[in-house]
């Protein structure tokens, strides 16, 4: 993942919930992975209702999804600064 991403992601994390998010480093071998060959990449993830995810009952309340693109909408800001 690249960090100057990751960094603007943290930053609008911050702006849009502050101190009620937190970096999660995943092992996982999503997409991002093989997008990373080509172009700098970054995950946000959004909170999955009961923790349920990667499947098709994954579920996420509407305001939780408004706030990740807020964070999201923020990152990219900074990278047009």
């Amino acid at each position: 993942m690249d960090p100057t991403l990751g960094a603007d992601l943290e930053a609008g994390a911050e702006a849009v919930s502050p101190s009620k998010w937190r970096t999660m480093p995943s092992g996982a071998l999503h997409d991002a992975t093989h997008v990373a060959r080509l172009m700098p990449v970054a995950m946000l993830f959004v909170r999955s209702i009961n923790g349920i995810s990667n499947v098709f009952s994954e579920d996420m309340d509407e305001a939780d999804l408004v706030t990740g693109l807020e964070v999201l909408a923020s990152a990219m800001a900074q990278l047009l600064n």
